[in-house]
């Protein structure tokens, strides 16, 4: 029996049987209602099994715990916080019932799964999504619900993927087997992992859904497979500057990651090929590699590499160059980053009397004996601060 309180006219749900008068799914659909009932004409002992959706509840009749017979359903408006219990009947004021219950449980139905990780991501086809899919199972209450069976699916043609299933044997023979569905079970804290994903080699967005028994709505995990990247075989390489060039950034202070990206003379991105990256000889403008003037990466399944980069405390502009050979002086398959080091910014002066320099070619006359300062070198005193630019004063 599940019902809203314990009053004698509360709302509920219930399945009796007997082993005389049949099996009934009985239920007052409203507080102070008559109950109705119907009847199918299966005899105790027998499983019987009480189903809630929201405000739907279900009775069920079974012979064997497994194969279920739905005797009636209702609608019986309830709080989401209800009892459940056993309840008999004589059916007879004038004598007691004795019952015996067994294999009951109470399971919590999920009422939603959602994705957790693994959505928005993408990989070169024949490659694994680098963050594996993972949903969480709630119940209507949001509470995480553990040991529910949860079931992950990939389209079967066009762009897709396959699940890497380990064998029994897995141990032993490192044995495999690609599926585009998996069955996996939740945790503790109601999280579900699917097994690796691995794309095929159709290019394109497609979902992986996730689904659980009792709700309607699946978890969606939108993913892509991109264009495989090849393998270097030979020496011939186009290198083409991605993300930072051109950047100007303060003296000792750290620029954005430089980016390159590497290709064939087919126009294949390039998987694996180690790119050196050469900053200028002390004494001059430049900066270093975590303290080294060379450093080396390998691009990744999207053909790209990069590096970090911290300018040095002299100012001026340079190169940082980027190739697949030793030389950075060559003149094929090498790109080169543009990089200003400039002065720090200056606070505002604690008194009139602190003096600044600026390159004098860089100052601008605004009259009435003022300058506006765009780098330092000239010896001026600051006045005032006008929108971005500082206004100085002869000295």
């Amino acid at each position: 029996m599940i019902r809203e309180n314990l009053n004698a006219n509360s709302a509920h749900a219930s399945m009796f049987t007997s082993p005389g008068n049949g099996t009934h799914f009985v239920r007052r659909t409203s507080t102070g209602s008559g109950s109705t009932a119907t009847s199918v004409g299966g005899l105790a002992p027998t499983w019987l099994k009480i189903v809630r959706s929201g405000n739907i509840f279900s009775g069920y009749l079974s012979s064997d715990g497994t194969t279920w017979t739905l005797v009636g359903t209702d609608t019986i408006p309830m709080a989401n916080n209800a009892y459940i219990g056993m309840a008999v009947s004589a059916a007879n004021n004038s004598v007691l019932n004795t019952s015996t219950f067994d294999n009951v449980n109470v399971i919590k139905a999920p009422d939603s799964i959602v994705a957790i990780a693994g959505s928005d991501q993408s990989t070169a086809g024949n490659t694994t999504f680098e963050t594996p899919l993972q949903a969480r199972v709630i119940d209507m209450n949001g509470l995480p619900l553990a040991n529910t069976a949860v079931t992950f699916s990939a389209p079967i043609t066009a762009a897709t993927g396959t699940f890497i299933i380990p064998n029994a044997d897995f141990q032993q023979t490192g044995n495999v087997t690609p599926s585009a569905t998996v069955t996996v079970t939740t945790d503790a804290n109601g999280l579900v992992t699917a097994p690796t994903f691995n794309a095929n080699t159709t290019n394109g967005p497609y979902a992986v859904s996730a689904v659980v028994s009792g709700s309607n709505t699946p978890a969606k995990f939108n993913v892509s497979n991109t264009t495989p990247c090849a393998y270097a075989i030979s020496a011939g390489y186009n290198v083409v500057a991605s993300i930072g060039n051109n950047q100007m950034g303060s003296i000792n202070t750290t620029f954005n990651n430089l980016f390159v990206t590497v290709y064939n003379y087919a126009g294949q991105r390039l998987c694996g090929v180690r790119v050196n990256f050469f900053a200028p000889v002390p004494g001059q403008p430049g900066g270093t590699f975590g303290g080294q003037y060379y450093a080396q990466a390998v691009t990744d399944n999207n053909g790209i590499a990069s590096v970090g980069f911290t300018a040095n405390g002299t100012t001026g502009s340079y190169n940082v160059t980027a190739t697949t050979g030793m030389d950075p002086n060559a003149t094929n398959s090498i790109v080169k980053f543009n990089l200003t080091n400039e002065p720090p910014d200056y606070q505002t002066p604690t008194s009139t009397s602190e003096f600044y320099y600026v390159h004098s070619d860089w100052l601008t006359d605004m009259g009435n004996g003022h300058l506006m300062a765009y780098q330092y070198g000239y010896q001026a005193r600051r006045v005032s601060l006008l929108s971005t630019f500082l206004i100085l004063e002869y000295k």
